[in-house]
């Protein structure tokens, strides 16, 4: 049995290095363990045993680039299970199964498709619901100085619960929207800050107080406006905005008086 520590929950790219070497020294799935270990402050990481040899008259695997695709997206899935199942779909397409992607009925790609499937709504789902407030910073910074414009500097806060380890993957579609002005987003699983240096990366945090400012005011009236009464479905609506991020999301507030204003009209 051999066991693999990777890196971090999304590393890809330590998972194909070893999903390659274990291959080529023809190493079944049955035979290895996946985990994740990150090293305790002060401490040595642990040591990771030397990659297998390939087999004798080896030669070099390729696989279709559609299933690297499809192990990019599933690495980022929160079930622990991903790893191992996607070294078994890399043995089987690599030894007698090479159409195997293209397998609608076998169970296992199913379950892989459906995983990738899962982190990319959740994806869009965070580019679509994540709300940001405007909070003022004090007007000194760390080190006891005052901010280039010497008064109180403002940062747009966002708080997003994912389902899946998508924050890294998703943060540069906000660094894009928000060009240089200052934001940062917080969820359970992984946090990102972004300023005139870049994006950076740290722990998951704790939902911060709800402090209301103009725009939530200004999301409230847009959904307010934009609310059509003759295409109101509670069902519908239900499948669009899930109660889960519902609570999160400042307009959510105007739907019940929204759905009632439309039940009175007919709609």
């Amino acid at each position: 049995m051999r066991s693999i520590i990777l890196a971090h929950e999304t590393d890809f790219e330590g998972w194909r290095a070893h999903a390659r070497s274990l291959r080529a020294a023809a190493i079944p799935p049955d035979f290895v363990e996946w985990g994740l270990g990150e090293p305790e402050q002060g401490l040595l990481p642990t040591e990771q045993p030397a990659p297998p040899k390939p087999r004798p008259g080896h030669k070099e695997i390729r696989v279709p680039r559609a299933f690297l695709d499809l192990a990019r997206l599933t690495i980022l899935h929160s079930d622990p299970r991903r790893f191992g199942l996607l070294y078994g779909l890399l043995w089987r397409i690599t030894r007698d199964q090479p159409g195997l992607l293209l397998d609608l009925s076998d169970p296992v790609m199913r379950l892989a498709r459906d995983m990738a499937r899962a982190v990319f709504r959740d994806m869009h789902r965070m580019q679509g619901f994540t709300r940001f407030r405007q909070v003022v910073q004090g007007s000194e910074q760390g080190d006891g100085q005052s901010d280039v414009s010497g008064g109180a500097s403002q940062i747009y806060l966002a708080w997003y619960e994912p389902e899946h380890h998508i924050v890294e993957d998703v943060a540069p579609f906000f660094a894009r929207r928000f060009g240089q002005t200052p934001w940062a987003i917080l969820t359970p699983r992984r946090s990102v800050w972004s300023d005139t240096q870049g994006l950076r990366f740290g722990p998951g945090a704790c939902k911060p107080p709800e402090t209301p400012d103009g725009l939530e005011d200004l999301w409230r009236a847009y959904y307010s406006a934009a609310f059509i009464p003759a295409r109101s479905n509670p069902e519908q609506l239900g499948s669009l905005m899930p109660a889960k991020y519902r609570r999160n999301l400042p307009e959510a507030r105007e739907i019940p008086r929204l759905l009632e204003q439309a039940k009175k009209m007919g709609a």
